[in-house]
């Protein structure tokens, strides 16, 4: 062996062998330079990893001086591969003006078989849908395959060159020449790339690198569900299992609920709050152009898509072009004609803890079509000041103006105040499992109606939870459709609200019940809220079978 003696001590003792046979292919050298050439002669592996080998072959690196040497393996085990996900529009084509300017002659296209269907969103939702995705695919597809050619071009005179038999200063200029013009076509390439919007190594306005997307590329590996435990303890870890199982927790945690009538109904007249008739009107009048535009533009980019893959940006920029989307709204909010494929939303679920185990410790949030959220916004900005009258004065979540620090500083003052006294309290902090998503679409119609909200607004809401599916997108795969008959969508921006009123009958309940505390000469407090957290003043011992015959009707009703 033509090797040190360190070496030899090394390789005999660990007993590497070399892998790399002698064939064609080595004669190739692995790095050239105006003066010379090298080559890698040998690749050691274990006895084990020996058996596994398939070939080892010798690769161009367009990124690195060297070429590389890449030994390909066997595994018996199955490994979990990451699903190509769902389809996303290239936002980076909105900035080319060739391209807005085709976008607006084929839009002016589209408008033009609106009277072959039966109303606007069903042209919307059957056709231009279906025309947006197919521009924008085959556009990008048809850059990718003019990139991909001229890559590949590149690379064939590369291999050509390595075969010749040239002076190794002349090999290495005309191998400098073509990588620069491979890492030409990449950087090319990477700038319409849309990485990860929290990616802590891109700096605001700094152009996404290849090292962006390989981090990126580590941190979604990184989050993958590689095992999880379903409802009989079994281990899943293939990505059929893993799907089946977050599939039937869905289901099952998605499912109707059964409620007591009798609770419900006392829920309802707890307050005995009713919306003025002049709120009624506004609920139910017409969107106006002002007002869909101001939600359009408001709406910060670089937000995860619905199924559809079409992203907030393409309304931003195309605004002017397609403005007479206000037709296909108030068709949606008069009528209610929100169809299934609009409501069908895509669920990914987020780890509660460092280590999730099963499929309840995740947060399933909603990803909607943009389109289905401009409406939910624009619904969201017309309750928003209907709550200040309706809502217990202890909700700080869901109203405008509030916020986390009242909250806290309310329940600072309180201890404060019973410490100074000396008056007895125990602060009890209540929290529901699965708060947003183990509310009964029963109690949440009954509940609006009581509080004297419009039928056809009521309608409307009921049209937005009727017939609504989302499919589960767990490690790039999708699996669905799942009925979503109770809760609110995580993800929806009118599920904050909606959540608040469905609460507010319990806050009005405790504050009737508990003996609360009063700070100073400040009204009594019994409660304080911040969306679903909430904080207790207990100071009679009476209160505590109080609380929990308010808790159990609270629940039966929900």
């Amino acid at each position: 062996m033509n090797y040190s003696k360190a070496l030899d001590k090394l390789v005999q003792g660990l007993e590497l062998i070399d892998v790399w046979k002698t064939t064609n292919t080595r004669a190739i050298y692995t790095h050239y330079t105006p003066h010379g050439a090298a080559r890698i002669d040998r690749l050691y592996v274990s006895p084990s990893l020996r058996n596994r080998k398939m070939c080892v072959e010798t690769v161009m690196a367009a990124f690195k001086d060297h070429l590389a040497v890449c030994l390909r393996i066997s595994l018996e085990a199955p490994l979990l591969r990451r699903g190509r996900g769902q389809w996303k529009m290239n936002i980076n084509l909105l900035e080319e003006a060739n391209f807005r300017d085709q976008l607006q002659q084929e839009w002016s296209r589209w408008k033009q078989q609106r009277k072959k269907y039966l109303n606007s969103v069903t042209w919307w939702e059957s056709y231009v849908r279906r025309k947006i995705r197919y521009m924008f695919m085959t556009k990008g597809k048809e850059r990718a395959r003019e990139a991909t050619t001229m890559e590949n071009f590149y690379y064939s005179c590369i291999y050509d060159i390595l075969q010749e038999p040239t002076q190794p200063r002349e090999k290495s200029a005309i191998l400098h020449q073509l990588k620069a013009k491979i890492i030409r076509l990449h950087n090319k390439r990477i700038q319409t790339i849309t990485v990860d919007a929290g990616d802590p190594t891109l700096y605001q306005g700094e152009t996404p690198s290849l090292l962006h997307l390989i981090q990126g590329r580590k941190r979604r590996e990184a989050r993958m569900d590689i095992e999880i435990r379903d409802e009989n303890g079994q281990l899943q870890t293939t990505t059929r299992g893993i799907l089946n199982t977050f599939v039937g927790y869905m289901k099952r945690k998605y499912g109707p609920i059964q409620v007591d009538d009798e609770c419900v109904d006392q829920m309802v007249k707890v307050g005995h709050l009713r919306v003025a008739e002049r709120w009624g009107d506004i609920l139910d009048m017409p969107i106006m152009a002002e007002e869909l535009q101001t939600v359009v533009h408001r709406v910060m980019g670089n937000k995860a898509p619905g199924r559809d893959g079409i992203c907030v940006e393409f309304f931003k920029k195309n605004w002017s072009t397609i403005m007479d989307m206000l037709l296909v709204y108030n068709q949606m909010y008069s009528t209610g004609n929100i169809r299934e494929q609009q409501k069908h939303a895509i669920v990914v679920c987020i780890p509660k803890t460092t280590a999730p185990k099963t499929p309840a410790d995740y947060r399933p949030i909603t990803l909607l079509n943009t389109d289905y959220k401009f409406l939910a916004r624009i619904v969201a900005s017309r309750l928003r000041p209907i709550l200040a009258e309706l809502l217990h004065p202890s909700q700080q979540g869901g109203m405008q103006g509030g916020g986390t620090f009242d909250a806290v500083a309310t329940v600072r003052d309180a201890i404060a105040y019973a410490e100074k006294t000396q008056t007895p309290m125990l602060v009890l902090s209540l929290d529901f499992t699965e708060a947003f998503d183990r509310i009964s679409h029963i109690y949440l119609f009954k509940l609006l109606s009581g509080y004297g909200l419009s039928t056809k607004f009521i309608g409307f809401i009921k049209n937005m939870y009727d017939q609504a599916y989302s499919s589960i997108h767990i490690n790039g795969q999708t699996m669905g459709p799942i009925p979503i008959q109770c809760g609110f969508r995580q993800g929806c921006p009118l599920s904050m609200m909606l959540f608040a009123l469905s609460l507010n009958p319990l806050l009005w309940l405790l504050d009737q019940t508990l003996t609360g505390n009063r700070i100073g000469t400040a009204k009594r407090k019994a409660v304080v809220a911040y969306t679903d957290d909430k904080t207790l003043f207990l100071t009679d011992s009476k209160d505590i079978p109080a609380l929990a015959d308010t808790l159990r009707r609270y629940q039966d009703a929900t």
